[in-house]
């Protein structure tokens, strides 16, 4: 069965849409387009209209909060490259969500992109529902945007002395100019290093989940026990304190799909001259950078096509990510 509406509004995953017409003076006269890339108002707009075709079985639900002026993510940009770089796959909608409903009627998506001020501005019940979600195997991606740290400030600090220091290894009558500029370089990356470790650690204090461990003491341990035995005992410990620092890290590995499937990342993307950062625990993603700015086109229009196109594929990476997570999780219910 089926029916035809008139809306106002864009259609829902439900319906399908047949044509759009901008009305416009008080005699309404329809026809249609001369040129139909470029309707005009009360003429037939049929360039959102679908075509008739297989679903891609990858569907993945994006959610943002529900707010009255919810940032701009350029998801149009991203839904329209998918088509094109990885047709296996598709957004179905952006759906905006309000954390203080039932935590089962927001679980239907399957990647929440947040904020950072949109996190801290969470209350302590949103955190739990959050929380919830995750364990039924939902995503969250948390997006800071290097304008918003000194991360930024610091990378084109960083930028200018390679440079510099490569200019100045030419000077050969100058051997002390290039040993000062590294020693400038290894300090700009440590603050570089120290400002990351200092997000990090603020994303892992709101979800109790990513908070470190503590190992247990080893029991039974006396002073009349053999010092081999002891000297085992420690470094046992020591060890288990190192894997789970690293297992709290977040660093992407090699292997870790959101490098690697489907698109291959050996350096995450460079926008705006500086490398964007990612981080990843379990179903939650940290993205130091503006990597969202860079899927479609800016006011200026000075980002390259290859600046784009590198944006896009680490997005199409993440959707994938949230989408087999979720897939999987289902999988095991």
């Amino acid at each position: 069965m089926f029916r035809i509406e008139e809306k106002l509004t864009p259609p829902d995953p439900q319906e399908i849409e047949l044509c759009r017409i901008q009305l416009r003076s008080e005699v309404l006269e329809l026809s249609n387009p001369q040129n139909p890339i470029f309707p005009q108002p009360n003429q037939i707009d049929l360039r959102d209209r679908p075509t008739a075709a297989n679903k891609p079985h990858k569907s993945v639900r994006v959610a943002q909060l529900a707010e009255s002026n919810p940032p701009n993510f350029n998801w149009q940009y991203l839904s329209q490259s998918i088509e094109a770089l990885y047709p296996q796959m598709c957004c179905e909608q952006v759906f905006k969500i309000d954390l203080a409903q039932d935590s089962k009627a927001i679980a239907e998506w399957d990647l929440l992109w947040l904020t950072q001020q949109q996190l801290h501005s969470l209350s302590p019940a949103a955190i739990e529902r959050l929380n919830q979600c995750l364990a039924w195997g939902c995503t969250v991606t948390i997006e800071i945007s290097s304008q918003e740290t000194a991360i930024a400030e610091l990378s084109a600090i960083e930028q200018q002395l390679k440079s510099a220091l490569a200019d100045a290894k030419s000077l050969k009558e100058f051997p002390e100019i290039p040993q000062q500029i590294e020693t400038e370089l290894q300090a700009c990356e440590a603050k570089l290093t120290e400002q990351v470790r200092e997000i990090t650690a603020t994303i892992a204090n709101i979800f109790p989940q990513l908070q470190p461990k503590t190992p247990r003491e080893p029991k039974g341990i006396s002073l009349t026990k053999d010092l081999d035995e002891i000297t085992q005992q420690v470094a046992e410990f020591t060890t288990e304190i190192d894997r789970l620092t690293q297992a709290n890290s977040g660093a992407i590995a090699q292997n870790h799909p959101l490098r690697n499937q489907p698109f291959l990342f050996a350096r995450f993307p460079t926008i705006n001259e500086q490398q964007i950062e990612v981080f990843n625990w379990g179903g939650i993603i940290l993205i130091i950078g503006d990597l969202s700015a860079a899927w479609g086109l800016n006011s200026n229009l000075n980002l390259s096509r290859e600046t784009i196109r590198t944006a896009q594929e680490m997005g199409i990476n993440i959707l994938h990510f949230a989408w087999q997570k979720r897939h999987l999780a289902e999988l095991m219910q």
